[in-house]
């Protein structure tokens, strides 16, 4: 990660360099916004690259970086919310019984739920087609315990999907919250479906 880190800021470098002049945007008037989005989308890499092993403080300066140059990219706000839903489980998910202290990691868990949730939201809003979004928001409502909402958000991304690995994550995130509801029938079928593209797959197994 360090030695990625170098590159990916000297690629930053470059890009804040490449100011088009006045005679260049007289010739492609397209060129200032076609380099606002590419300077965007490696930004955006990098931070994919650090959320990719989980390191979310690397990761959330280059998304939110990306994310002032493209604050309505579905792509990016989902990823916004994926380094929110990964800080979410560094923190107690379970209710505190006793003591004010004790309600502190509890609190901060729901908190970064919250905030995963809403990036979801705002990227399926900014893109009403992106399957990922969606059933990224149906994972971040099940973890709030909202399953009937959780289940239509992950359903409605397993019907937009046309990717394996997005259909294969919608089957599980569907199947956990038919589990929930006790509709283990339902949830069965779920599973064998994401067996169906990741036959090797334990979670599904």
């Amino acid at each position: 990660p360090e030695g990625a880190q170098i590159h990916f800021e000297l690629g930053e470098k470059i890009l804040r360099s490449l100011t088009p002049t006045p005679a260049e945007l007289r010739l492609d008037v397209g060129r200032a916004d076609a380099l606002r989005v590419f300077s965007s989308t490696w930004l955006g890499v990098a931070g994919s690259g650090y959320l990719w092993i989980t390191d979310t403080s690397r990761a959330s300066s280059w998304i939110q970086k990306a994310l002032r140059l493209s604050p309505q990219s579905a792509v990016l706000r989902t990823m916004e919310g994926a380094a929110h839903e990964i800080d979410a489980g560094h923190y107690d998910s379970i209710v505190p019984r006793s003591g004010p202290g004790n309600a502190s990691p509890y609190f901060e868990h729901r908190r970064q739920l919250e905030l995963a949730y809403n990036a979801f939201r705002a990227a399926t809003i900014a893109d009403p087609q992106n399957s990922r979004a969606h059933i990224r928001l149906g994972r971040s409502l099940f973890l709030l315990d909202k399953f009937v909402e959780a289940r239509e958000a992950a359903e409605r991304g397993l019907a937009l999907g046309k990717r394996p690995d997005d259909l294969y994550l919608a089957s599980l995130f569907v199947g956990a919250i038919q589990e929930r509801q006790d509709d283990l029938t339902g949830a069965r079928e779920s599973y064998a479906r994401a067996l169906a593209i990741a036959p090797r797959s334990q979670t599904a197994i």
